[in-house]
């Protein structure tokens, strides 16, 4: 009963931290049943008058479309982002389908509306996929995060290099190259990479996303009960709890809600190792204490 408790806290805590792309499910439309808040790549193609006045366009195919929406395979609702490749033939170039979070409802969104405001630095990408590649197709998200100046000041990138059949929940997690505050971020999601080879019949299937916010995670003390290092971690993380603080119990949380034991060395001193990439919730529970810590791990 305890442990259950302790786990709803933590998953309500979670959910008000989470930052919601909008329209992260895609179920939003307009009068027009245009998906908001969205938008695709759009690709242009030459259109040549030959020497008897007839015009000749490249020579493309395209695996249904490049960028859409589907009622056919979501995770959540009834619509879900679907994506897949084209060629063209002429100029012998892959067309990969590209998505990306918009700041606009307008009809005729690019790139440029693709700057989203935020109000605090987010740490992950959270999205959930299914994929299924032709050959060696990979696919791509990406996250990226900028200050007020227009300055990159943190990236993640996460590449999809297997079959998923089913909807799987992937997190991004974010790496910052500076102290910056946050105001926009970026997220794109893509069939392929970009100037690459890619395959016709590749198809993926994205719903749910959204961008996480742990940082307010970290209690504010002045001296916080337990030291938890290397963090960020390759994999393996000390938890040492200081001497004047009570803990009967120490366990992380994923990204997905599971959670994760660890294991006692000595009195005060607790370990886990082969840690998957990610961020962690550290959970410390006492008398009088409820105690709560980021942990990112990236290899």
């Amino acid at each position: 009963m305890i442990r259950f408790f302790t786990l709803l806290l933590i998953s309500l805590f979670y959910q008000a931290l989470q930052a919601q792309i909008i329209n992260g499910g895609f179920e939003t439309v307009n009068s027009s049943k245009r998906t908001l808040f969205w938008a695709g790549k759009t690709y242009s193609f030459q259109v040549v008058l030959d020497s008897n006045g007839n015009s000749r366009a490249d020579s493309v195919v395209f695996d249904k479309a490049n960028y859409s929406f589907t009622s056919v395979n979501v995770r959540s609702g009834s619509r879900a982002l679907e994506l897949r490749n084209g060629y063209n033939f002429t100029k012998g170039v892959s067309l990969p389908g590209v998505a990306f979070a918009s700041a606009d409802t307008s009809e005729y969104v690019n790139f440029t509306n693709a700057y989203i405001p935020v109000t605090s630095n987010p740490d992950a990408l959270k999205f959930f996929c299914s994929f299924m590649p032709q050959n060696n197709d990979t696919g791509f998200a990406i996250i990226r995060v900028f200050d007020d100046m227009m300055n990159e000041i943190g990236s993640g990138t996460y590449a999809i290099d297997k079959a998923i059949l089913t909807y799987q929940e992937i997190s991004v997690p974010i790496d910052y190259t500076s102290q910056a505050d946050a105001a926009y971020i970026q997220v794109q999601f893509s069939s392929g990479q970009e100037g690459a080879n890619v395959s016709l019949g590749t198809v993926m299937y994205i719903d749910d996303v959204s961008v996480v916010n742990l940082t307010a995670m970290t209690n504010d003390w002045l001296l916080n009960p337990i030291d938890v290092y290397p963090n960020p971690s390759s994999g393996n993380v000390k938890l040492i709890v200081r001497k004047s603080v009570k803990v009967s119990e120490v366990f992380l949380v994923n990204m997905g809600g599971q959670v994760i034991p660890v294991k006692t060395s000595s009195e005060g001193v607790f370990w886990t190792d082969n840690l998957d990439d990610g961020i962690y919730i550290v959970v410390a529970k006492g008398t009088n204490l409820f105690y709560k810590y980021k942990l990112v791990v990236k290899r």
